[in-house]
């Protein structure tokens, strides 16, 4: 799947794709780091900024965009806010006693360990559903990336020196 997105989007600077690759949810850092690192050869520090800078993309979007999107869709369309309320109330309810616990510090963590479902999309989905306002949030998830970021450079370090 990798070798078939990274040729789909081959004419674009390597920067750029690595970037992109970032931005897309449930890949992320994971992906971008490691593909950086090993397809295009990039030093650690370039995987790094290329793949944060990218992992940020839909950050800003999400705030930007979504809770108007939201608003909008559900006020038109009761298929659409069945669908929303939903999927917000069982992610709501999965991560509710967390967040209510430990608020802007459960997102550094949830974003700053890197697993699936975990990442700058689904925690800046939290945030929006939770109402944080973006001053807490915002630095939040990006600490949350930074740290997540480092963890996979190291990691990605490390399986290119044993191999």
């Amino acid at each position: 799947m990798m070798q078939k997105l990274i040729s789909v989007i081959h004419f674009l600077p390597n920067e750029l794709t690595i970037a992109l690759l970032a931005a897309m949810p449930i890949v992320e850092l994971r992906a971008a780091i490691p593909v950086g690192m090993g397809v295009f050869h990039f030093s650690p520090a370039q995987a790094y900024i290329w793949s944060v800078l990218g992992n940020l993309i839909p950050l800003v979007l999400l705030f930007l965009f979504l809770p108007k999107l939201i608003t909008t869709l559900s006020r038109y369309s009761p298929k659409i806010h069945r669908i929303f309320e939903r999927y917000f109330f069982r992610l709501s309810t999965k991560h509710a006693d967390a967040l209510d616990r430990y608020g802007a510090l459960f997102l550094v963590i949830f974003v700053g360990i890197p697993h699936p479902g975990g990442g700058v999309w689904t925690a800046s989905l939290l945030a929006i559903l939770f109402r944080m306002h973006p001053k807490f949030a915002v630095p939040a998830i990006i600490g949350g990336v930074l740290v997540s970021g480092l963890v996979v450079l190291s990691l990605t370090e490390a399986s290119i020196k044993l191999f």
